[in-house]
């Protein structure tokens, strides 16, 4: 009898272990599904591929998974893209630098996060193929660079026409430093090999802005555009000033400090910021801007192209302000406010909570200026710091502008009825809009 009971028992047991397989060997087909493209050539996924400027020539792909639309249903947004979860020393009492790039530009990456050496949140946009590169690129660097693999977070977006496509990853595998740093160098984006895919896919600035943006953890963001460098010291002396005078403090406003304007949570900290004409200058300090400015080897940003677009940041008062070698080393301070001007595109340190870009804003020049203008609405104030500085190697001229860009540019009337007019098809139709 106990024979038989046991002989029972084991066929249950069996029967048990063959659904606990089965269910997993289900689970196992379904997120494969997830992941692969397994459309035969006479589906209409396959015929809307074979009609793609990134068609296959076979019929079975590796497509990535777990991306979410974006507002305007018009690109896929991989958020902490590859996350290797949180430092246990990530503080939130410090300030990220957030930046955006194509995948052609990613090897930039390494001398920024190196000069900055704090967290940094970086959008990529990778349509179709140049998504395996930007995974291969995101292993290669963190493998030879540790400060990315620490400070670094990255996020994926591409089209919903041009799908994040992955069938050529894995090309950096067991590759030594030298060789992932000349692929980083060399490579180049589809958007810069295929005529066709540039006319076809629009770059969203603002939207790479704000998702990068969304993935920093820190009470405060320094807001670049990828080619400008920050001086050596400035995250240190700001998260030292910003604990100095209470700005890390919950209430509305310090109550510890002598100005409170300067410490309120509207307030948006202005970096002046340079071009230099070499990039074998060397220039770390205040100092050496300004006597690179005298010798005629750097100039404000974009001088050339758009003049009024950093005038009001008022660059003369700034190299005229007292200098102090040790002071600059150790900290930094408001030298002045500046009142809100139409067509400025300042760079500034603000608060996570600042406004967002306007993501409809895609025109160039107005998708920055926007967010500006958001901030003039809700009462903003700026003060331009004292010592810290950032820099664009190279100048940027006429030569490089569209004619669009260059007509826009070169009309300050022009460029300010454009923009107010872009705000009235936004619908910012209000009293406070119009001022901008």
């Amino acid at each position: 009898m106990w024979r038989k009971i046991r002989q029972v028992g084991s066929i249950k047991f069996l029967a048990l272990l063959c659904i606990l397989i089965l269910i997993q060997l289900i689970k196992i087909f379904v997120d494969f599904k997830a992941v692969t493209n397994l459309d035969g050539p006479g589906s209409s996924a396959a015929q809307s591929s074979s009609n793609s400027v990134f068609a296959q020539e076979t019929d079975f792909e590796r497509i990535l998974a777990g991306a979410a639309k974006d507002a305007s249903g018009k690109y896929y947004v991989n958020r902490f893209y590859k996350a290797e979860g949180f430092s246990l020393d990530l503080e939130s009492r410090d300030i990220t630098l957030v930046t955006h790039t194509t995948v052609d530009r990613l090897a930039e990456l390494v001398s920024l996060a190196t000069v900055w050496s704090g967290p940094m949140s970086v959008s990529i946009f990778a349509p179709s193929t140049d998504a395996s590169f930007a995974d291969d690129a995101i292993d290669g660097m963190r493998l030879c660079w540790p400060v990315l693999r620490d400070t670094v977070t990255f996020h994926l977006i591409y089209p919903t026409d041009f799908v994040a496509n992955m069938t050529e990853a894995g090309s950096f595998a067991y590759l030594p430093c030298k060789d992932i740093t000349r692929r980083l160098m060399t490579f180049k984006s589809a958007m810069q090999t295929d005529y066709n895919l540039i006319n076809a896919i629009q770059y969203p600035h603002n939207l790479m802005r704000n998702t990068a943006r969304q993935g920093a953890l820190t009470e405060f963001i320094l807001h670049l555009d990828l080619g400008l460098t920050p001086t050596p010291n400035l995250r240190r002396n700001f998260v030292k000033f910003a604990a100095k005078n209470g700005l890390f403090e919950t209430n509305e406003t310090s109550k510890n400090t002598a100005n409170v304007m300067q410490t309120s949570k509207r307030s948006i900290y202005v970096l002046p910021t340079f071009e230099i004409r070499s990039d074998n200058e060397e220039i770390r300090t205040k100092r050496d801007i300004i006597r690179s400015l005298e010798e005629k080897n750097s100039r404000a940003l974009m001088q050339e192209t758009c003049w009024f677009c950093q005038k009001p940041t008022d660059y003369d008062r700034w190299q005229e302000l007292d200098y102090n070698a040790e002071q600059e080393a150790e900290s930094l301070d408001v030298a002045y406010s500046v009142p809100y001007a139409k067509t400025w595109e300042p760079f500034f340190i603000g608060r996570r909570d600042m406004p967002l870009f306007n993501e409809k804003f895609t025109m160039y020049g107005y998708d920055r200026m926007v967010q500006v203008c958001d901030m003039r609405v809700q009462n903003y104030k700026f003060y331009v710091l004292n010592y810290p500085f950032l820099l664009y190697h190279g100048y940027r001229t006429k030569a490089r502008m569209t004619e669009t860009e260059r007509r826009l540019r070169e009309n300050y009337q022009l460029f300010k009825e454009g923009f107010a007019s872009s705000l009235r098809e936004s619908g910012l139709v209000s009293d406070a809009y119009k001022e901008c």
